[in-house]
C-alpha cells in the first residue's frame, strides 16, 4: 500500500474520532503500516494568525461568530448576497489551511517514514460550517485549487442518532450541517459511509474503499 492522506468529514456526531481510531488500530494490526492521525479542523498554525486570534480574544471579538451571524447570510433573492469581508476571510482561512497541508500532511512523506495519515476533518469542512461559504463567489474555486487527499470519506448518520451522540449541539444547526454537507458532496464527489450502523462493518466498508482506491503491487 503506498503512502496516502485520508481525511475524514462529517456533522458533530458522525463518528469521525471513533472511526479513525478503530481503523488505525486495524491498519496496524492486519497490515503493519506506519499510521499518523492528525486533528485538521480549524486551529491557528501561522505566526500571523496566532497573533491576531491572541488580540481578538483579549478583545472578545469571534470572526467565526460574525462569520455565522444571520446577518452575513441573508436571503439570496434579497439581494445581500456579497460581503467582501466573508469573502477575504475565506481567502485567508484558505492560505491557513495550505500552510497546514504542506507542513503537517505533505511534508512527513518527504522526511519521515510516513505511510498513511488518517486527518480528523478537512478544509472542506468549512463549506458545512460557515453560513456564507455556500454563497460565496470564491470558495468553489478554493474547493478547487485546494490539494485533495488521496480519499475523503463523508460519515453520514442521520440526525437523530448525531443528537444522541452529541446532546449539546444544537438539532436545528446539526440539520444545515447536515444538509450543507450532503451539498458539498454532489459538488466535489465524496466516499459516504454510513456510521449509524455497527462499527466494525463501517470500518470494514472504509477499509475496502481504500485498498480498491490505493493498493499497488509492492
Amino acid at each position: 500500500m503506498k503512502s496516502a492522506i485520508i481525511s475524514f468529514i462529517g456533522t458533530d456526531g458522525a463518528g469521525k474520532s471513533t472511526v479513525i481510531t478503530e481503523l488505525k488500530r486495524r491498519l496496524e494490526k492486519e497490515h503493519h503500516l506506519n499510521i499518523k492521525t492528525v486533528y485538521f479542523g480549524w486551529k491557528p498554525f501561522l505566526p500571523t494568525t496566532k497573533l491576531l486570534s491572541f488580540i481578538l480574544k483579549k478583545r472578545n471579538y469571534q470572526i467565526a461568530d460574525k462569520m455565522n451571524s444571520e446577518d452575513s447570510y441573508k436571503n439570496k433573492s434579497k439581494g445581500h448576497k456579497f460581503s467582501l469581508f466573508q469573502e477575504i476571510m475565506l481567502m485567508y482561512y484558505y492560505v491557513e489551511y495550505l500552510s497546514r497541508y504542506l507542513f503537517q500532511l505533505k511534508l512527513p512523506f518527504l522526511f519521515k517514514n510516513q505511510k498513511i495519515t488518517l486527518a480528523d476533518r478537512y478544509f472542506y469542512d468549512m463549506y458545512a460550517h460557515y453560513r456564507y461559504a455556500e454563497q460565496s463567489f470564491i470558495f468553489p474555486a478554493l474547493l478547487k485549487i485546494m490539494p485533495r487527499p488521496d480519499v475523503t470519506f463523508l460519515l453520514d448518520v442521520d440526525i437523530q442518532t448525531a443528537k444522541l451522540r452529541k446532546p449539546e449541539m444544537d438539532l436545528d444547526l446539526l440539520q444545515e450541517h447536515y444538509r450543507r454537507y450532503q451539498q458539498l458532496s454532489k459538488i466535489i464527489g465524496l466516499k459516504i459511509v454510513k456510521t449509524d450502523q455497527e462499527l466494525e462493518r463501517s470500518v470494514d466498508e472504509i477499509l475496502g474503499l481504500i485498498k480498491e482506491k490505493i493498493t499497488q503491487t509492492a
